[in-house]
């Protein structure tokens, strides 16, 4: 049997359903919604299309390394927690903040058993993706789908002009709300496919359509994860 990344995550002990902390998933969605509007600025759909149409080599033969140009110091703020936490009622953002900050310290050990760099844009952005598909489609991902995809978005990123005048503060916020949402919804997944509920499948996928829609400018239903990346089904 392949291993997945959603079988990876449940061997961290950290991770409790926010459900169990009085958070219900659509407060969860509303706080990462505010946050969603500015994911969709941080790479072009051009440039992420155009890598998909032109790639030829296999993502799988090549290193990953944590480049210069995507890999970022560890955030020491909490610029992007503030972000996502930014659609709930004052009595929960202290709770809210706390399960975040857990998930997204929760993603340097994942990394790292995931064979990425975990403090890179790159890997940010995989994670984003992966977990919302997940969501999207209802299943669990093998773990060998994620570092092609890595390698994908460290691509796209530094084939992106607008992306290189980024600043390293800006990047070190977008990298909490796409890591922070990608592993929730991961983790969410996974906590749901073991007690499924018919209701919170249905926002999870709705939620996982919406950001893959908005990070990748293109329909959700277009779009394909394997072993071999992100491509486009025409």
């Amino acid at each position: 049997m392949r291993k997945t990344f959603c079988i990876l995550l449940a061997t961290a002990s950290l991770w409790v359903a926010p459900w169990a902390h009085g958070l219900t998933l659509p407060s969860v969605m509303e706080g990462m919604s505010t946050s969603g509007a500015k994911v969709n600025e941080l790479i072009s759909g051009d440039t992420l299309r155009s890598l998909l149409s032109n790639t030829t080599e296999d993502p799988k033969q090549n290193t990953l390394s944590g480049s210069v140009g995507t890999a970022i110091e560890k955030p020491t703020g909490t610029a992007g927690i503030d972000m996502l936490v930014a659609g709930y009622q004052d009595a929960q953002k202290a709770e809210a903040r706390k399960l975040f900050a857990k998930i997204i310290d929760l993603f340097e050990p994942v990394a790292q058993k995931l064979e990425v760099p975990a403090y890179d844009m790159g890997s940010a952005a995989a994670a984003l993706i992966a977990g919302s598909y997940a969501a999207y489609k209802n299943e669990v991902l093998p773990n060998e789908y994620f570092k092609p995809l890595v390698q994908q978005m460290q691509q796209a990123f530094m084939a992106d002009a607008k992306f290189a005048q980024t600043s390293a503060q800006e990047k070190q916020r977008m990298y909490q709300i796409l890591v922070g949402t990608g592993m929730f919804l991961t983790m969410a997944q996974m906590d749901n496919m073991k007690n499924p509920d018919p209701q919170i499948t249905a926002q999870l996928q709705s939620a996982g359509k919406e950001f893959l829609s908005r990070f990748t400018h293109m329909d959700a239903a277009s779009i394909k994860l394997d072993e071999n990346g992100l491509s486009q089904v025409r």
